[in-house]
């Protein structure tokens, strides 16, 4: 479970013991750097079990685009709903790996179809499809506005005891007991395009996307989990401060790092270059101001890392991405 919703069940139902023990869940070795996929499974079976029902709709609801990372800032920002969905399904796993998804356009509706990946125990899928059909449909909402007649949600388990609070937090036709999870929608929709739409701040996300799920497929759970972290924090960590969130001494970082080739500065370096990217394209922040958020004691040494990133200075890269061309 990323960090930010781990961080939202506490906010909601930390109070409860019970709640901070069963995120401690997992059968965790104090050594180990990270919480893999299985380990967060177990987090989830034992919240299941002493979290309310309907849980997943709540916890789906607390959900903003924050929280998503740069999955959210993609599908926010996508040109169409046609993009965002594929963004969903080419990179939503990156955000809720014990689910993939995929797009059928097959059929007289498309479909954005969940695939589990086998994972989960049978107490936690139900709440964990509720938590993503809200989450989802909570970020196209620029795409699907109020209106719900276009949309259709169907969920492989049957209609719960708490059935009838399903309107409060999704919308459209509601089928139950069907083959499986999806959410579909009327062709036309496809083409519906999003006021916040910016086609440069969507391939900055979907990069960051994409480097997000190489670590998960192929660079390890250290560094996907080291990935994630920074690309969710406001100011980038130093090391230490890394190693003290995963629970590891510092040495055993770097060391670890190093068995699979890679390094913590790099890891830093990468996502440095992705949040300065999306932080000079909204234009909010000054070029120093942005440096100070990601870490530089100096705006020279900000300067010096633009040109190496960049090939310019941030300033000149900023007029770039405004103007709508890239950086040579």
């Amino acid at each position: 479970m990323p960090s930010s919703y781990s961080a939202l069940v506490l906010r909601e139902w930390g109070a409860s013991p019970e709640v901070r023990e069963a995120l401690g869940a997992g059968g965790r070795d104090p050594d180990s750097p990270v919480i893999d996929v299985r380990q967060q499974a177990a987090q989830l079976s034992k919240l299941a079990s002493v979290l309310p029902p309907g849980w997943g709709l709540k916890l789906g609801a607390l959900f903003d685009s924050a929280a998503h990372g740069p999955l959210g800032v993609g599908v926010q920002s996508a040109a169409t709903l046609s993009d965002a969905l594929d963004l969903i399904a080419s990179y939503g796993h990156v955000r809720t790996p014990f689910i993939r998804f995929a797009i059928c356009r097959h059929s007289p509706r498309i479909m954005l179809r969940f695939i589990d990946t086998g994972i989960l125990d049978e107490a936690c899928i139900l709440p964990i499809h509720e938590a993503t059909l809200v989450g989802i449909q909570s970020t196209l909402r620029n795409f699907i506005g109020p209106s719900s007649r276009s949309i259709s949600i169907e969920t492989f388990f049957p209609a719960p005891d708490y059935a009838d609070r399903y309107p409060e937090f999704l919308m459209g036709e509601l089928n139950f007991s069907c083959r499986e999870t999806s959410l579909s929608f009327d062709p036309w929709m496809l083409t519906k395009r999003s006021p916040l739409a910016d086609p440069e701040l969507f391939q900055l996300a979907r990069g960051q996307l994409q480097r997000l799920a190489h670590a998960i497929d192929t660079e390890g759970a250290l560094v996907a989990q080291v990935r994630q972290r920074l690309s969710a924090a406001e100011e980038m960590p130093a090391l230490p401060e890394m190693a003290s969130a995963l629970r590891i001494s510092s040495r055993t970082l770097v060391r670890r790092l190093g068995e699979v080739g890679a390094s913590y500065r790099s890891l830093v370096d990468d996502a440095r270059r992705g949040r300065a990217e999306m932080l000079l394209k909204e234009g909010a922040l000054t070029a120093e101001e942005i440096g100070y958020r990601l870490g530089y004691s100096d705006s020279a040494n900000f300067g010096r890392s633009c040109r190496r990133w960049f090939g310019c200075s941030g300033g000149e890269y900023r007029r770039r991405l405004l103007s709508g061309r890239s950086a040579d």
